[in-house]
């Protein structure tokens, strides 16, 4: 069973639990989801709104989601970061983490490594200001992959034929 990260106001909760409204209507397709999260984010005054508006149903739509849902996606979220930061909310940093993690996880295969990285940078470093442990957890992760890769991949292929001998 995999747990979602989603705001530290909501804390940990499993798929299926506290929905959003625009996930538990059961017949939005990818293109009412879009508009509907646009919406939000067009008219978004009140940054606690984030994590059940548009965090948890890009959540839900992650892994039914082809490469350019998914860069639609990314475009709505830099949307939401520039909003975020005009709104100039307390928990700005926690949310532009929060936001980071969710490009990073939709630009996986979509865009090349160097583009994915900043992502997965950028949400680390703002989870760290904000002490947002989730993110940095699952960032830092990621970043750890990303090093190992460009580290250990080309010599293990070097390495392959000796050890199958």
């Amino acid at each position: 069973m995999r747990l979602r990260v989603l705001s530290h106001f909501h804390g940990m909760h499993l798929p299926g639990e506290r929905r959003s409204c625009i996930a538990e209507r059961g017949d939005m397709n990818t293109v009412n989801l879009v508009t509907e999260i646009t919406k939000v984010i067009d008219n978004l005054e009140d940054a606690l709104v984030m994590p059940d508006a548009v965090f948890s149903p890009l959540d839900d739509a992650l892994e039914s989601s082809d490469d350019s849902t998914k860069s639609k996606f990314i475009e709505l979220l830099n949307k939401a970061e520039e909003k975020i930061i005009a709104l100039g909310d307390k928990k700005q940093n926690w949310r532009i983490s929060e936001i980071n993690l969710r490009k990073g996880r939709f630009a996986r295969g979509v865009y090349d490594k160097a583009r994915e990285y900043l992502f997965w940078k950028h949400a680390y470093e703002y989870a760290m200001k904000a002490d947002n442990h989730e993110v940095s957890v699952h960032s830092s992760l990621e970043l750890g992959f990303r090093v190992s890769e460009k580290m250990f991949c080309p010599e293990w292929r070097r390495m392959w034929p000796r050890i199958q001998g």
